[in-house]
């Protein structure tokens, strides 16, 4: 089960730089059950997934890319489908530099148990210019509820 509502947040997006990295905790998350961490690259380009593995450096070809090129303004791991498999909210925002991305909805790509789907299950209605999302069961029913916080002057549930 999945709920959405929005709410102004400011932390820390993740991205990689080259080989080694060092991203914040809640940046680097398990999406299969290996026992290694995986993380995510933000970047303007494919989201992408690099798998955990034993050896350092992680290589430079991604184990998973999304289907389209979006700007990154926040990502987190969450549980959104009730299925007790971690899945990728990704907030997006018009990004206006070269090239530019102007497709910008919010996106959810649930966890099929082996790895993230390569399409999104669900995008946004309406695109909005999101910085940051977040993760959290603000209304103590035990599902994870994810927040997008939108700029301008709206925000999106």
């Amino acid at each position: 089960m999945m709920r959405l509502v929005s709410l102004f947040a400011a932390l820390p997006v993740v991205a990689l730089t080259g080989a080694l990295f060092s991203p914040p905790a809640d940046a680097v998350t398990s999406v299969s059950d290996d026992g290694r961490l995986e993380v995510v690259e933000d970047a303007a380009t494919p989201s992408r997934l690099l798998y955990g593995r034993a050896a350092v450096p992680l290589p430079a070809t991604p184990d998973w890319e999304a289907d389209s090129t979006r700007a990154i303004g926040g990502m987190r791991f969450g549980d959104f489908n009730g299925d007790d498999l971690l899945d990728l909210a990704l907030g997006c925002y018009q990004q206006t530099g070269f090239p530019p991305v102007n497709e910008f909805w919010n996106l959810i790509h649930f966890n099929t148990g082996s790895e993230l789907e390569t399409d999104a299950s669900w995008t946004a209605a309406v695109e909005r210019h999101t910085g940051d999302c977040q993760v959290g069961d603000v209304n103590h029913d035990g599902y994870d509820d994810v927040y997008f916080a939108n700029g301008g002057n709206s925000m999106q549930p």
